[in-house]
């Protein structure tokens, strides 16, 4: 105790009487400055930007998230690949396998937003634990009892868990990272996603073969509880406190009311909605349009949406680079939205093979480009703790594309209108374009009731 005092009596006889206006930061001068750090305005000794007094390096922290996202798009895209096995085995239609897909999006499109309060409330890192143990408890319940029932249950507690990932993610993200890494952080953390995506469907059919469909299911369920120990043991609350904003900064509002009433939140969510309808329908729609417009055969087709999704994975991590400020975010999002939906619309053309693996991986890398900025366009609409629940709102919106896509694609392609595919793809991406430059963050949002 004596020496903790004696250590503070130290830091405030080498602080000056007012923070550095440039920083927001307080710097000592005199000789005992290279050892002792000085008082920041909180009153809390600085520690090393990305270093917590605990010794849990920003590093890890990213690493560790980074991780738990994968295993989040690996889970997304679970039951899909093992479809075919449980409709043979169980002997379910698949309009009723389709029913869990529907079960699972419902599930988080309703608790994405709680779950960014809640994570205002709770630990952030056991709360992220938390959802990866539950997703895995949800997958072995569906794996090991029988029937239609088991898996129904299984897929809603999974949807459950999937809600509580982007809204911690981006929140512990934002409190452990200094704010000029963020754009790389960002993007490090949605290729680790697009990454699970790529791993999901071939390792489990793999799985399959070898194990059955329940024996894939739980291993990839006990794959996510390894995590759980690594997840839990982070800390957070010991992270320094950020400087304050410029003193020019325009008033943060307060209140979760605000927060759903912001503009700048609300565009953002559009945005989302939109986005995540144009990533449906390369994903799920353009291959069987293609084969009704040119008969382009079908692996011919898959490997043109591979190509997109390699692009855009390959794309997240350039855009990292490049949505350095907000000037040149919005130069990225201009360049890649209009350029990716030309690409898409040029796809209509009747092409060979080649052209048209090249064009989707083109249409790919302008995907993903935008999206660091696209995720810093949420961060710089709050400040505080507000970011959780800006990204819970904001997610809602994905999970709302995703389940909005299929509705809007399939009457299209029933009817046998293969070009309106296409137009409507790259109309989202231009509405969503629209709605991303829209309202100025005239506001930022911070924490509160």
């Amino acid at each position: 105790m004596a020496c903790s005092w004696a250590g503070r009596i130290l830091a405030v006889s080498v602080m000056p009487s007012a923070p550095d206006p440039r920083t927001g930061r307080y710097s000592g001068s005199g000789r005992g400055t290279s050892r002792i750090s000085a008082l920041n305005h909180s009153g809390v000794a600085d520690v090393p930007m990305g270093e917590d007094r605990n010794g849990t390096s920003e590093k890890k922290i990213i690493a560790t998230v980074s991780a738990a996202h994968f295993v989040s798009h690996y889970y997304i895209l679970l039951l899909p690949p093992l479809m075919p096995a449980i409709h043979a085995n169980l002997g379910l239609s698949y309009e009723r396998l389709a029913l869990l897909l529907t079960i699972f999006g419902t599930m988080t499109a309703l608790l994405q937003t709680p779950a960014g309060m809640l994570a205002e409330r709770m630990d952030r890192p056991r709360l992220l634990a938390g959802a990866l143990a539950l997703g895995a408890f949800a997958f072995l319940l569906a794996a090991a009892l029988p029937g239609f029932p088991a898996l129904a249950a299984g897929m809603a507690l999974a949807g459950a868990a999937n809600a509580v990932y982007h809204p911690v993610d981006y929140a512990i993200l934002a409190q452990a990272s200094h704010p000029g890494r963020l754009p790389r952080v960002f993007s490090i953390h949605t290729f680790a996603g697009f990454l699970g995506s790529a791993a999901a469907p071939v390792s489990l059919v793999a799985m399959a073969q070898w194990m059955g469909w329940r024996g894939a299911m739980a291993a990839a369920a006990v794959a996510g509880l390894l995590l759980v120990p690594m997840v839990s043991l982070l800390r957070m609350d010991s992270m320094r406190t950020k400087p304050p904003g410029p003193a020019g900064e325009p008033a943060a509002v307060s209140t979760t009311t605000a927060l759903l009433r912001s503009p700048a939140i609300l565009s953002n969510a559009g945005a989302w909605v939109l986005l995540s309808v144009a990533s449906v329908g390369v994903q799920a729609f353009l291959v069987p349009a293609w084969h009704g417009l040119h008969d382009v055969p079908i692996i011919a087709g898959s490997m043109a949406v591979s190509g997109f999704m390699a692009g855009t994975a390959v794309g997240v991590l350039g855009g990292g680079e490049l949505a350095g400020n907000a000037k040149r975010q919005q130069l990225v999002l201009i360049a890649g939205l209009l350029g990716a939906a030309s690409l898409v619309l040029f796809s209509m053309a009747p092409l060979a093979t080649a052209p048209l693996v090249g064009v989707m991986i083109a249409a790919g890398l302008l995907n993903g480009i935008i999206l660091p900025s696209r995720d810093l366009r949420v961060r710089e609409a709050v400040r505080g703790d507000a970011v959780a629940r800006a990204f819970g709102i904001v997610s809602t919106g994905m999970s709302l594309g995703v389940m909005a896509g299929p509705m809007i694609f399939g009457p299209l392609l029933g009817s046998g209108h293969f070009h309106a595919v296409f137009l409507t793809i790259a109309g989202s991406y231009f509405l969503s374009l629209l709605l991303m430059m829209g309202p100025p963050l005239r506001r930022r949002v911070e924490s509160g009731n």
